[in-house]
């Protein structure tokens, strides 16, 4: 038993200490082997590495899933969720090298001739450019995500607070307004629409009732984009990877 308590005692020491662990190893590989500073290659970089990815979150929507232990404050949760990305990354790559079971283009015609000749080619350039894309992964996970750790413990206070308090949001409806609630703003769009935004789950305007949420699906179906909302914080990781960029701009700014 008390082996095991050690074990496991020595296994969330070494756990905790990965993110600072990672953070002295790349400062020692930028000074000592590159000739830079890594706060400062960080700081001249790190914006515009976290718009890219909160871009690339918006295509990769499988990111979202990972939302929470990406904000996370716990380095544990948040490294976690970055080997998963790295792991997901190395799959697509070997996924991408493997023969597929449906049939190619039918033999003689003018397609498949021209595939007999270009696909050699595009299987060659296929495996480097999915070389880099893992490169590039297992790059970020040594040299960006150990310092992106520290601004999403800033950057990441909205999301988190998000996932706090999921019933709180504000909801825009264009065209109409719900019977019984009071509207905490009115704005007309256009000449004759109206667009009706709702604060809920705060004091004076409960969680929306399962008549209302039937309501907002009507209008949905009717029109997609007359039910939206604005909840601030409601995408976790491309918000807070978005504000991140913000947080190293004026980081930047000020070191």
């Amino acid at each position: 038993m008390t082996r095991v308590s050690e074990r496991s005692l020595l296994g969330t020491i070494g756990f905790y200490a990965l993110v600072p662990g990672l953070l002295a190893l790349d400062w020692a590989v930028f000074r000592y082997l590159l000739g830079t500073d890594y706060v400062a290659w960080y700081l001249a970089n790190g914006a515009l590495i976290a718009v890219g990815t909160a871009f690339v979150s918006r295509i990769w929507e499988s990111v979202e899933s990972l939302g929470r232990p990406l904000i996370s404050t716990d380095p544990v949760a948040y490294y976690g969720a970055c080997l998963q990305i790295v792991g997901v990354a190395a799959f697509v790559v070997a996924n991408s090298g493997t023969s597929s079971t449906a049939g190619g283009p039918p033999v003689g015609t003018e397609r498949f001739r021209l595939d007999a000749l270009v696909e050699p080619l595009d299987r060659l350039l296929n495996a480097l450019l999915m070389m880099v894309v893992f490169g590039l992964a297992v790059g970020w996970l040594l040299f960006v995500a150990p310092a992106n750790y520290l601004v999403t413990l800033v950057a990441g206070a909205p999301a988190r607070q998000y996932r706090r308090y999921p019933d709180k949001r504000v909801i825009g409806i264009v065209g109409r307004g719900l019977h019984g609630r009071n509207a905490a703003a009115s704005l007309k769009i256009g000449r004759f629409q109206q667009l009706y935004v709702y604060e809920t789950g705060v004091e004076g305007s409960p969680t929306l009732t399962p008549d209302e949420e039937t309501i907002l699906e009507e209008e949905r179906e009717r029109d997609e984009e007359n039910v939206v909302d604005l909840t601030f914080g409601r995408n976790p990781f491309a918000t807070t990877q978005t504000l991140a960029g913000l947080v190293v701009f004026v980081l930047a700014r000020v070191v």
